[in-house]
């Protein structure tokens, strides 16, 4: 069973290499989608989830065939999209990891250094 901690972890993973698709839309495009309350990239997320519980088939770079599981696409708007930036995915995976790393005394870890050497 997976831990909570190991969820969220993976969730934030998968968040930063999902496919985004960033939509630039016209003013027209804008103002009609805001009668709707909707942005551009709202109105496009229900078919972000191509295959559900099914496998779609792709060729890798080697011309082999490679199934990916559950394949959806992330909407987001130009205006609301941000690059991630490199210390903050290695300060949240630090954190992570710290929080969730197993308590080791020093005596049994020096201990676990002589029996293996």
């Amino acid at each position: 069973m997976q831990s909570v901690a190991s969820n969220k972890f993976k969730d934030y993973i998968s968040s930063l290499f999902q496919i985004k698709v960033i939509i630039n839309s016209s003013e027209n495009v804008k103002t009609l989608l805001q009668n709707f309350n909707l942005t551009p990239a709202e109105f496009l997320r229900p078919f972000a989830l191509i295959t559900e519980n099914k496998k779609i088939k792709v060729k890798s770079i080697n011309s082999k065939d490679k199934m990916i599981p559950d394949f959806s696409l992330n909407f987001y708007d130009l205006e609301e999209f941000q690059t991630p930036v490199k210390n903050k995915i290695d300060d949240t995976i630090k954190e992570v990891v710290m929080a969730n790393a197993p308590e080791i005394s020093f005596s049994k870890f020096v201990f676990l250094i002589k029996f293996t050497h």
